[in-house]
């Protein structure tokens, strides 16, 4: 006691620091089990939560169970696409070609058999018919880049496969006219495309198109197509005959749609704008010609016009039906039938536009795209 009273400047400043010490450390203790309950509790939960994935997680029995039935899958699916495409091997040949100047000859022939082939079998065809090639066909065309030589050929080929079948189509006692061949521009080709994906206008004109997503058939990752249009001319036998040679399962070819309309010459089509030329420009034009002619009847100048020729002009009126009052003098009331009169529109001739996918099932997996690590790794080596 004699110290705390000879010393209480000391002993007051020592006590002072005994009892900062214990706060501080009852501090400490405090800051330190706050985030220790929340560590502790964050570590159960990612415990508890894998040993429920654990839990759920095959075992080996199961997955060589699971092995198995894709196998079995595999199996069945190459069985299914084989049936399905008898004669792919056959259709789609391996390309011959290397350089894309090689590949555009090898496409100028083809399309000039093509050409022979119609004027054998007697199929119309336009001035400038080059099958959906045309960049490739007319004269100083540029080669075909690296990247688009085996797609290209592989379209080319199935083309040709169709095109085999539209031409074995034509019936020998009618005629038939090929109006427009149209592909799909391949993205092998470098084709700039818009923000819908459709391939910008090129030198192809009118003879590429772009085939409706909700029409197609094409599901990325599982089902590539190549698609194709075809507008040609003839009588319905025509499009029957085509169609029934589709349905053989040589290859996997899905008709997407089909179109009919009455076909009609180019004489009837404005130059400008492409509008149908109308009745009453065509009436006007008889009128004027009969006037020019000095006199005539107008209806046999528009019938002529229409294609009906001098005849169909002359065919007689419908007479009117007969009244049911019988006549005074007591004579039949019936007109006589004439067996001869035949209806005056038969064997029209339409344009048909016909829509086909030919599909390919992909059966690789897709690659998983590199890592920035990987990416960089390779920047650094170029």
């Amino acid at each position: 006691m004699n110290n705390f009273k000879k010393y209480p400047l000391f002993y007051g400043i020592l006590s002072a620091l005994i009892l900062v010490f214990i706060a501080g450390s009852a501090y400490n203790f405090y800051l330190y089990q706050g985030p220790l309950s929340e560590a502790e509790t964050t570590a159960k939960r990612a415990q508890s939560s894998f040993k429920r994935t654990l839990s759920d997680a095959p075992s080996e029995e199961q997955l060589k169970i699971s092995e198995a039935n894709i196998k079995k899958l595999d199996e069945k699916l190459d069985f299914l696409v084989k049936d399905l495409s008898r004669a792919s091997s056959d259709i789609i040949k391996k390309c011959p070609y290397k350089e894309g100047y090689q590949l555009v000859e090898g496409i100028r022939g083809i399309v000039n058999r093509w050409k022979q082939t119609c004027k054998a079998k007697g199929i119309t065809l336009p001035e400038e018919m080059d099958f959906s090639f045309k960049r490739y066909y007319q004269p100083g065309a540029d080669p075909a880049v690296s990247e688009a030589i085996e797609p290209l050929w592989k379209q080319a080929c199935v083309l040709d496969y169709i095109l085999g079948k539209l031409f074995n189509s034509k019936p020998e006692d009618m005629e038939m006219g090929i109006v427009s061949v149209q592909r799909e521009v391949l993205p092998s080709e470098g084709v700039k495309r818009d923000k819908k994906g459709r391939a910008m206008r090129t030198s192809d004109g009118d003879e590429v198109f772009t085939i409706e997503p909700l029409v197609s058939a094409r599901v990325p990752g599982s089902i590539d197509t190549l698609a194709y249009k075809f507008v040609f001319k003839g009588q319905t036998e025509v499009l029957r005959l085509f169609l029934n040679q589709l349905k053989s399962f040589d290859a996997m070819l899905v008709v997407r749609s089909v179109e009919v309309k009455p076909y009609q010459e180019e004489s009837y089509f404005s130059e400008e704008g492409g509008d149908d030329v109308s009745m009453e420009d065509i009436a006007a034009s008889a009128g004027d010609d009969a006037s020019s002619s000095g006199g005539g009847d107008s209806v046999e100048d528009i019938a002529a016009l229409m294609g009906m020729g001098g005849d169909a002009a002359a065919q007689p009126a419908v007479e009117a039906p007969a009244s049911d009052t019988p006549p005074a003098d007591g004579s039949s009331s019936e007109s006589p039938v004439d067996e001869s009169n035949t209806p005056i529109v038969t064997n029209n001739t339409s344009e048909f536009s016909v829509v086909i996918e030919y599909l390919e099932v992909i059966k690789d997996l897709p690659k998983k795209p590199a890592k920035k690590d990987d990416q960089a790794a390779s920047s650094a080596d170029e």
